[in-house]
C-alpha cells in the first residue's frame, strides 16, 4: 500500500470493528471513510484493538475515531507536522520518526511533553538533528535523556548510515545517563571500543553493525581488553551475524 492508492482510484475496504493492532492511513480518503456501523459504536469501539498506528501522509487533521487512548506505537512518515491531533496520543510508549518527517523544536517539545509514557524512540540521525536543533535545544536534549530508554539510529536513504566519532557524540552527550537499549551502525569497531562502552555506562544490549568488518576485525571480548583492561570486567554476552553484532550486558560499570 502507498499514498498513490486513492490517486490511482483504489478503494480500501475492511471491516469494523478494526480486528488487527496495526492501522496504516496511506490516502487521504481515511478523513471521509464511509461506514454502516452505528455511529455511537464506531467512535467507542470501532479501532480500540489497534495498538500501532503508521501514518504515511501529511495529515491536517485526523479522524477522531483513531485518536484511542490504546495506541502505544506511533510511526510518522509524512512530511508536513501541521495537524494538532498529535498531541492527542497521551499513552505512546514507542514513537518513530521519518526520514521525510518536518516538525519543530516547539512542537517537539510539545510532543515530548504531552508523552508521559514515551521510552522508546526511532529515528534518523538527520532528524534528530532537525527536532533537537542541531544539538542545541536544552530542554529537548533533558527531556530525551530523562524519558527515552530504548534508541534506535534508523538508517537515512540520501545519507551513509554508518556513522562518525563526530556524529556519535552528541548521541552519547545526550543518551548517556539513560539509555539501556542501543541500536546503531557504526563505521569501525574502534568506536564501539572508543566510545559506545566507555560512554554508555547504562547500556543492558546493543545492537551495531560495522562498515569496517573483515575475519581480521572481529569485535571480541579479547580484542576488547586488549584496547582498554578495564573491559576484563566486563560482564557481557556478544552474538555475531555478519557485521551484525548484539551484545547482552550484566553490567558496564
Amino acid at each position: 500500500q502507498n499514498s498513490n492508492l486513492f490517486n490511482n482510484g483504489i478503494d480500501i475496504l475492511y471491516s469494523l470493528p478494526f480486528a488487527f493492532q496495526h492501522f496504516d492511513i496511506v490516502t487521504h480518503s481515511f478523513e471521509d471513510s464511509i461506514s454502516t456501523v452505528n455511529t455511537n459504536n464506531l467512535f467507542k469501539k470501532s479501532y480500540e484493538n489497534v495498538k500501532q498506528l503508521t501514518i504515511d501522509i501529511p495529515c491536517e487533521n485526523l479522524n477522531e475515531t483513531i485518536i484511542s487512548k490504546n495506541i502505544i506505537d506511533l510511526n510518522l512518515k509524512f512530511a508536513g507536522m501541521s495537524g494538532k491531533w498529535i498531541f492527542s496520543f497521551t499513552r505512546i510508549y514507542q514513537l518513530t520518526l521519518g526520514n521525510q518527517i518536518n516538525i519543530s523544536p516547539e512542537e517537539f517539545t510539545r510532543l515530548l511533553k504531552y508523552s508521559p509514557y514515551l521510552k522508546s524512540l526511532v529515528a534518523s540521525y538527520y532528524t534528530l538533528q532537525l527536532v533537537t536543533n542541531q544539538w542545541n535545544d536544552k530542554i529537548i536534549c533533558e527531556l530525551l535523556s530523562r524519558k527515552i530508554r530504548s534508541l534506535k539510529i534508523s538508517s537515512d536513504n540520501c545519507l551513509d548510515e554508518y556513522m562518525k566519532v563526530h556524529e556519535l557524540l552528541p548521541i552519547t552527550r545526550v543518551f548517556h545517563k539513560g539509555c539501556y537499549h542501543l541500536n546503531v551502525s557504526v563505521y569501525s569497531r574502534n568506536i564501539v571500543a572508543g566510545l559506545i562502552l566507555r560512554s554508555m555506562g547504562h547500556l543492558r544490549s546493543l545492537k551495531v553493525r560495522l562498515k569496517e568488518h573483515t575475519n581480521d576485525m572481529k569485535i571480541t571480548k579479547e580484542w576488547l581488553i586488549k584496547q582498554n583492561t578495564k573491559f576484563e570486567k566486563l560482564d557481557c554476552f556478544i552474538t555475531i551475524d555478519g557485521n551484525e553484532y548484539s551484545f547482552w550486558f550484566g553490567r558496564l560499570r
